[in-house]
């Protein structure tokens, strides 16, 4: 009887122990994965940040490039066509940059990307960075407005 008793108990421990572990692997592989979504998705943003500043930065220089052409005295028809290859040029520069962005992921990760061209890079980075830094700059820009009224009133 003891015996018996003793058997099923440590039938059930046995058990118990299996279950403790397997569950902590299952939930340590959710973390993981959770974990990795959001690094990728981090970086992701942070790619993509840099890209919009090199394409800003290429604007920049475009504007200065014009200005310095008008000033040398091309004709307007030399510049539109100038201007036609340089857009050219960013459209081709945008649409290999959002290519080499998808060449440098494992086919199986690519559902992890949420755009499929340089519009919906914009979009992504403006809805979850943009956005979110415009309205701490209000929140900052009010606080501050309110402290100057307060002193003001005093």
């Amino acid at each position: 009887m003891f015996s018996e008793m003793f058997s099923s108990d440590l039938f059930a421990a046995f058990v118990w122990f299996a279950l403790g572990v397997f569950s902590c692997s299952a939930f340590n592989t959710i973390l993981s994965y959770v974990h990795g979504l959001s690094f990728v998705k981090e970086v992701n943003e942070h790619v993509i940040r840099l890209l919009s500043s090199i394409e800003g930065d290429l604007f920049f220089i475009e504007a200065i490039k014009y200005k310095q052409m008008i000033d040398a005295g091309m004709s307007e028809e030399d510049i539109l066509h100038i201007r036609q290859l340089d857009e050219h040029f960013i459209k081709n520069w945008q649409a290999i940059c959002i290519n080499k962005f998808f060449s440098i992921y494992p086919r199986s990760m690519h559902q992890l990307i949420p755009f499929k061209d340089w519009d919906g890079a914009l979009k992504l980075l403006n809805d979850n960075y943009y956005s979110k830094v415009v309205a701490q700059h209000k929140e900052q820009s009010k606080n501050v407005d309110s402290k100057e009224n307060n002193k003001n009133l005093n």
